[in-house]
């Protein structure tokens, strides 16, 4: 064998090895490369099916709680102007011998509807804000009772065709938390979700009871007028409120039944958070002491309970909870022993602006 072919054979097999060192770094960085590509998708996965989900649960959690907040710096402001308003009209109607001027209080509340998103991977999620108006069959109220030295009943308002109400709702179709409902309605702030409702804020309505033989009631009624409008938005929008009017609180002395001795008093809610009203004045009554007579559940969505007994000398209380079409009821409440109802309505004007 020659020099020259010794020399060729030695030339191939360095080059077989040098091809084969080459393929096996290849092959390592391709592996290696595909294993990153892995590890990287696993934790990308991990962060958008895990983490992903409670930020934005987080999110659309706190974007609720912040417009309950704003719900109740509605509610405070509105609360106060009437105040302030029936505070005027009484120095009015003492110093200028019962001459009382009306003047619109105005006032603005913006609401955030939409809560924020994660940036990429997740959208935020908007809100929808509704106004609707008195004389809707939605949402109102009317008061009835006999009063006395007056041969006819009494009633509020006092044209059977006209109701009293109004409401502005917020809701939140939240795709990570539970989606809600937070409504301003009678003065009270109400949330709802799908597995219950109740009143975060008080609605203008009190009972009292002084541990006698009757009860006071106290109402300041809120009817809002304006035109019916919703907005959807990812941002924020506007509630202007004017307070147009407000009556000076009156007290109405209720007298007896004409075919009992009874001192009855009807206050009728028209509302599509039947639950809520039902709790609320079962709560209030018990808080005053009343005793739980009877309860009876006729079936879902229909059902009434009594507190007190007039036999024991204690006013009598009938909580009626009735539902007339789907989401929407008719909460009674029946005072057999009245002695007071303190009255006064107040007009707001709403609009919602953009």
């Amino acid at each position: 064998m020659g020099r020259s072919e010794f020399f060729n054979r030695s030339l191939k097999r360095s080059v077989k090895r040098i091809c084969l060192k080459k393929d096996k770094e290849a092959v390592a960085s391709v592996v290696g490369t595909i294993m990153a590509l892995l590890i990287f998708l696993t934790f990308m996965s991990i962060f958008v099916t895990t983490y992903i989900p409670i930020w934005m649960k987080d999110n659309e959690r706190g974007h609720m709680n912040q417009v309950q907040n704003q719900f109740g710096d509605l509610k405070g402001k509105v609360d106060n102007l009437i105040a302030y308003t029936s505070t005027i009209q009484m120095y009015q109607s003492i110093v200028a011998g019962g001459i009382v001027s009306t003047q619109s209080t105005k006032m603005y509340q913006t609401f955030d509807l939409g809560s924020e998103g994660v940036p990429i991977f997740a959208s935020q999620t908007g809100g929808l804000l509704t106004f609707t108006p008195k004389n809707h069959t939605e949402s109102g109220m009317q008061i009835m009772f006999r009063e006395k030295g007056v041969t006819t009943p009494t009633s509020f308002p006092a044209d059977p065709n006209d109701v009293i109400g109004g409401k502005l709702v917020f809701y939140g179709p939240n795709r990570y938390y539970v989606e809600q409902w937070i409504s301003y309605e009678n003065g009270g702030i109400i949330v709802k979700q799908p597995d219950g409702e109740t009143f975060r804020a008080a609605p203008t309505i009190t009972l009292d009871w002084n541990k006698g033989a009757f009860m006071n009631v106290t109402v300041t009624e809120i009817d809002m007028i304006g035109e019916a409008e919703s907005v959807y938005s990812l941002g924020t929008v506007g509630v202007n409120v004017n307070i147009e009017a407000v009556d000076l609180p009156t007290n109405y002395f209720v007298a007896k039944g004409l075919v009992d001795n009874q001192y009855h008093l009807f206050m009728n809610m028209t509302t599509e958070y039947g639950a809520a009203y039902y709790t609320y004045f079962n709560s209030t009554c018990a808080a005053e002491g009343l005793v739980q007579q009877s309860h009876i559940i006729l079936d879902k969505g229909n059902e009434s309970i009594t507190y007190g007994a007039a036999s024991t000398g204690d006013p009598m209380v009938t909580i009626i909870k009735h539902r007339v079409a789907e989401n929407q009821y008719i909460v009674t409440v029946h005072l057999y022993m009245a002695y007071k109802i303190t009255y006064n309505l107040a007009t707001l004007s709403v609009e919602v602006v953009q």
